[in-house]
């Protein structure tokens, strides 16, 4: 009997969980502070919050970013490609920097890690499109690889990427 009365909650609360599709009001305290409630503000006049689907769409957000930023896709450096921000190249030199200290490192990594940061201390250095700069996080992963040719093959895509900056 247990058995089937579990059962019974089990598809009723699932069966309400497919619903679930109440409203939210935003209201404000006498104080100011904003509260969300599931129900109407009483003394106050309270605004419906729109709640949407909040899925992102990886190749929409890319379309976005490249228009956004106004550079090509591909591989060839552009003279619309806008110079990296300070704070970007300090991220880059960071990390590199950390790579190249590492005992525990492959010799390619600390190589690249030392190679990369001698484009970076230019004065002038480009920002890389989203498909470069792609690229470059996967060409990195393959530094760590146990496969020396693997390797030595991410290094040298990484040292012609390199000269894009």
């Amino acid at each position: 009997m247990n058995k089937i009365y579990g059962y019974v909650i089990l598809i009723v609360m699932m069966a309400c969980s497919f619903n679930v599709a109440a409203e939210i009001y935003k209201c404000k305290t006498s104080k100011g502070k904003v509260i969300y409630n599931e129900v109407p503000c009483e003394d106050k006049p309270s605004q419906t919050v729109d709640i949407s689907d909040n899925t992102m769409d990886g190749a929409k957000l890319q379309q976005e970013f490249k228009s956004s930023r106004n550079q090509p896709s591909g591989n060839q450096p552009s003279s619309t490609t806008s110079l990296m921000s300070v704070h970007d190249k300090e991220i880059l030199i960071r990390g590199n920097v950390v790579s190249s200290k590492s005992t525990t490192a492959y010799s390619e990594k600390i190589s690249d890690a030392l190679n990369e940061n001698a484009y970076l201390n230019r004065v002038s250095v480009r920002s890389m499109s989203f498909d470069n700069a792609l690229l470059r996080k996967n060409l990195k992963v393959d530094l760590d690889s146990q496969d020396q040719t693997k390797r030595i093959k991410a290094m040298s895509s990484l040292n012609a990427l390199y000269g894009l900056y």
